[in-house]
């Protein structure tokens, strides 16, 4: 049994010098905006843009953002990006938009030594016409 305990105390500490694996499992970039103020009707849509990039989604069809905007994407290595958000109602008139530079973060998700990854504020769309980090 002594040497059972022996072996099994080896074996822990030669586990303990490894290094940690970096999974990346935190390191989720996405442009999120937050459009829970606004009283928006169903199947309403975004045109949301990072600097000069575009895409279109239906507000809330994303599980992690039911009441927003979700659009994952690489955020460039710079200190400030602008966001710009144009919101439609399902016959294409424009309900609200908004454009704003947002001031990016560096982040390290999974710890030292398993790399930086650039990140957005979550941002809100204000009632009163604002794009607000």
């Amino acid at each position: 049994m002594r040497a059972v305990l022996m072996l099994l105390v080896a074996a822990l500490a030669g586990c303990a010098g490894q290094p940690q694996g970096c999974t990346e499992m935190a390191a989720l970039t996405v442009v999120a905006v937050d459009t829970s103020a606004l009283d928006l009707p169903a199947g309403t849509t975004a045109e949301v843009c990072l600097d000069d990039e575009c895409t279109g989604v239906e507000v809330g069809a994303d599980p992690r953002s039911s009441q927003g905007v979700w659009w994952e994407r690489e955020i460039p290595d710079v200190e400030t990006v602008q966001v710009s958000l144009t919101l439609r109602d399902p016959a294409g008139t424009r309900l609200w938009s908004a454009s704003a530079p947002v001031d990016t973060e560096v982040t390290r998700p999974n710890g030292p030594g398993c790399g930086e990854w650039t990140v957005l504020p979550v941002l809100t769309a204000t009632s009163d016409g604002r794009l607000t980090a």
